[in-house]
């Protein structure tokens, strides 16, 4: 009997020593590390899907300009105004004619397609790192300039059907806008 109950002493002796050198060593590590326990937070900002809704959306070419306008409506988190993409595709979507990045700073890419982004709700213009907030109602034109100017041009003349494709980071949710364009006249009807 007396084993038996040397035994449980031991072993919650044991359990107890454990434990306390367990916390002792997990206050230390915080405390070195001046964090507290609380204060660590799991960030998901970079899987954040944005949420948005486009609407009038119109796409016209005046002789050797073509431009795309729509209102978009951001439903979801801020959005950060930068390495926006957006694609021209055939109407059945399997050739990409021109690729895009909107809103940045490298010259060749500000050289392809011009931008401007005015938010109605606040009267404001938005630039290269603005930042959308939720809520917000964005007027957004972008007129195509030099190669994406020709190609997408060229294809609207042969095809009536053309396909604009939006990619918001970081998971680059799309919004896909097809256009029906006039040939007589370069004006197209859009919905996404």
């Amino acid at each position: 009997m007396k084993a038996q109950v040397s035994s449980v002493f031991y072993l919650l002796l044991f359990v107890t020593v454990a434990f306390l050198s367990a916390y002792i060593i997990y206050n230390l590590n915080v405390k070195n590390a001046n964090v507290l326990a609380k204060d660590v937070v799991v960030k998901t900002d970079q899987t954040r899907i944005p949420v948005f809704d486009i609407r009038d959306v119109s796409y016209s070419e005046f002789g050797s300009t073509a431009s795309i306008s729509f209102n978009m409506i951001n439903l979801g988190d801020n959005l950060v105004l930068k390495g926006w993409i957006i694609e021209f595709l055939s109407g059945d979507m399997s050739k990409v004619i021109c690729r895009s990045i909107i809103l940045t700073g490298d010259p060749n890419e500000a050289s392809r397609i011009s931008s401007s982004f005015t938010v109605t709700n606040r009267n404001a213009t938005l630039d290269v790192g603005g930042i959308m907030q939720s809520g917000d109602i964005v007027n957004v034109e972008l007129t195509l300039l030099q190669t994406c100017l020709n190609e997408t041009m060229q294809y609207a003349r042969r095809e009536p059907k053309v396909i604009f494709r939006l990619g918001i980071p970081p998971t680059y949710r799309t919004a896909i806008l097809t256009c029906s364009v006039d040939p007589n006249t370069g004006y197209a009807t859009c919905t996404e």
